[in-house]
């Protein structure tokens, strides 16, 4: 199909359009992941020095055993926290999650598994299918909040304090760099002491005080640095991805550029051989 000048001048338009909104939106999540990323990266070794310092204690608890290292091997039924984004074009994102996700329940069986959901996205996809979503959070779009850490942390501690589940995991996107990000499920309760610490330590006030007090403390950042990454994740595929379609775009229009002073100028030549044979006819 020939396209006429009027119709190349009207896709130019809209490529140029097209592209100062993928660009905008390039600089947007630029904007965002770079806050981001530090972030991430100060929460990781944070949660890294209170992880280290839990496990050691862990190991000297003796008969202590608080509430969320519970081990419940005969109930079977499991909370599967996923996070994941409110809104598209983010690439990958999404996707490469909702797969792993639904290779770990179709492992597990899908009667066993009850999800608690981050992200419009997830809840869309997984109630289309049928799986039970006991809560949602949605409308983050990305925006990392304390409350939010709060209130996503108090729905998985309650399923598995009340018994209500025997386990309870956590599906994110584990951030690596600017263009490589994993799924991930890690298991969150109960809390496996399976690091020694050293063997003779002296505590004050006393062992079973500092546990208590720690594993708020790490269970808190634990969903803190999951949402963080998860986050970084997003902003870094929508980056990514809005780069290159602003690429894109770029090369179209170019291509569109070039076709549109092909048809000019055919047009042109066209005119000038209508006047020469309208003058010869005169002639």
């Amino acid at each position: 199909m020939i396209l006429s000048l009027r119709q190349i001048k009207s896709k130019i338009r809209s490529i140029q359009n097209v592209k100062k909104v993928t660009h905008a939106m390039e600089m947007i999540a630029t904007a965002k992941f770079r806050s981001m990323e530090s972030e991430v990266s100060v929460a990781r070794q944070y949660l890294a020095k209170v992880e280290t310092l839990m496990y050691d204690l862990l190991s000297h608890r003796g008969s202590l055993k608080p509430p969320l290292l519970d081990r419940r091997d005969h109930q079977r039924k499991i909370v599967l926290c996923v996070i994941a984004s409110d809104t598209g074009l983010c690439s990958t994102y999404n996707s490469e999650m909702f797969a792993h996700v639904e290779d770990f329940i179709r492992n597990l069986g899908h009667e066993e598994v009850e999800l608690v959901v981050v992200g419009k996205k997830c809840f869309n996809y997984f109630k289309k299918r049928g799986f039970a979503i006991r809560e949602s959070f949605l409308e983050l779009h990305g925006r990392y909040s304390e409350e939010i850490t709060c209130r996503i942390l108090n729905t998985l501690v309650e399923c598995f304090v009340l018994r209500e589940a025997g386990s309870v995991f956590l599906a994110y996107t584990h951030f690596e760099t600017t263009a490589r990000h994993m799924a991930r499920i890690e298991k969150l309760f109960p809390i496996d002491p399976k690091k020694q610490g050293p063997e003779v330590v002296l505590f004050e006030p006393d062992v079973q005080r500092i546990i208590e007090d720690l594993i708020p403390v790490f269970v808190f950042h634990k969903v803190k640095t999951v949402l963080l990454e998860s986050f970084a994740s997003e902003h870094a595929a929508r980056m990514m991805a809005m780069g290159e379609a602003t690429e894109n775009a770029r090369g179209l229009l170019e291509d569109m550029v070039l076709l549109r002073n092909k048809v000019r100028q055919a047009n042109i030549t066209n005119e000038i051989l209508e006047i020469s044979s309208t003058a010869e006819v005169l002639r």
